[in-house]
């Protein structure tokens, strides 16, 4: 190219960048391949990251509604206690349950457990709900302890069970 091309096609360059309408050849300006693909890799870290983090809250927020379902299944474990559905009819302290299950709960499993409370000055049994249930092929459980009513029968009932199944 001779100078008074290169000349010309910068005058026209010029014009074309001033004025809003461009006619003929585009000039020289551009991005470059490396420029292009080190756009695309930024933009494909930022989508990749951005997808990892709301994989993520999904899967936490799949966990706190089990954790809150199995809440919620020893609260129905509890008032059930406390009504007498889980007690015996028969005056006898209620016995430890492994397996037991729910209706509204159909994935869930509970075991109770009793554990007599040391202080003498109480009155409380202390109750073990264990929850269980399966995430991913494991086996996953929460425990949640509380103490039975301060009924004084229901107390005597439990502890006079307790102290005859550990004399046996």
């Amino acid at each position: 190219m001779c100078a008074e091309q290169v000349t010309h096609r910068r005058a026209r360059c010029a014009i074309q960048h001033a004025s809003p309408v461009t006619h003929g050849a585009p000039c020289d300006a551009g991005f470059t391949l490396v420029e292009i693909l080190a756009a695309m890799l930024i933009l494909a870290f930022g989508v990749t990251t951005v997808l990892g983090v709301m994989s993520s809250g999904l899967a936490t927020e799949h966990n706190s509604e089990l954790i809150r379902d199995a809440a919620r299944l020893a609260t129905v474990v509890r008032e059930e206690l406390e009504h007498g559905s889980l007690m015996p009819q028969d005056g006898q302290a209620p016995v430890p349950i492994v397996g037991g299950r729910v209706a509204e709960f159909p994935d869930m499993q509970y075991d109770l457990a009793f554990d007599p409370v040391e202080r003498e000055s109480t009155q409380e049994i202390a109750c073990t709900v264990t929850v269980r249930w399966l995430r991913g092929g494991s086996d996953v459980s929460e425990t949640f302890r509380f103490p039975l009513p301060r009924s004084r029968a229901l107390y005597l009932r439990i502890r006079d069970e307790i102290e005859r199944s550990r004399q046996r």
